[in-house]
């Protein structure tokens, strides 16, 4: 109930602008903000967050060599007590892929930074479904991030690191940049380059 009252004090309704009892609040404007720009990502470093299961939830690839893998979509919610980054998202995908550098895959180095064991023979859906399973907890963690810019007409990420992007001096960085080959307006996004156990 309360929800549909919420929903019909937001709906909007038709106006004539000529209307003497319409209301006129002033507000303050900054004309000098771009108002097509949004908040720029979490500055470079590390930030304590919770994870959840991603809108796009679980999907079946297959690699190169034809072994299929799950790719796991999170979403992790920013954790900041001063209030300035609180309930930012950040967007992430882990995959059951084992690399061949490493002999590991990105859910089970997820895992471990959360605490969970994973034993050394597991089959991919078990592994995925195991940690789907560990995300309906909201686990907390450390993610480190770091600023990207990809552009899609030249298909590759053309800057890494928030020090790449225009700085105002004040230590501030821009989170648009034009790429350097084809001029296109870039945007930053967060990428999540590592898990961590929460310090503590």
């Amino acid at each position: 109930m309360a929800d549909a009252e919420e929903k019909q004090k937001q709906a909007l309704v038709s106006v004539d602008l000529n209307d003497l009892t319409l209301s006129n609040d002033e507000q303050d404007i900054n004309s000098e903000a771009d108002a097509f720009a949004g908040p720029p990502p979490p500055p470079d470093g590390d930030h304590l967050a919770k994870l959840l299961l991603g809108r796009d939830k679980v999907q079946l690839g297959k690699a190169k060599d034809g072994n299929p893998y799950y790719m796991v979509h999170i979403e992790a919610r920013l954790i900041d007590p001063t209030g300035t980054l609180d309930n930012r998202v950040v967007f992430d995908r882990a995959s059951t892929m084992v690399m061949r550098n490493s002999g590991t895959c990105r859910i089970a180095g997820i895992e471990r930074a959360l605490g969970n064991t994973v034993p050394g023979r597991i089959g991919a859906k078990d592994l995925a479904k195991q940690f789907v399973d560990h995300l309906a907890g909201e686990p907390q963690v450390t993610i480190t991030t770091q600023w990207e810019a990809y552009c899609s007409d030249c298909q590759k990420v053309q800057a890494r690191s928030e020090k790449r992007f225009p700085s105002d001096g004040a230590g501030n960085h821009r989170s648009n940049l034009e790429c350097p080959k084809c001029g296109s307006l870039l945007t930053a996004q967060a990428k999540v380059v590592g898990y961590k156990p929460v310090a503590g």
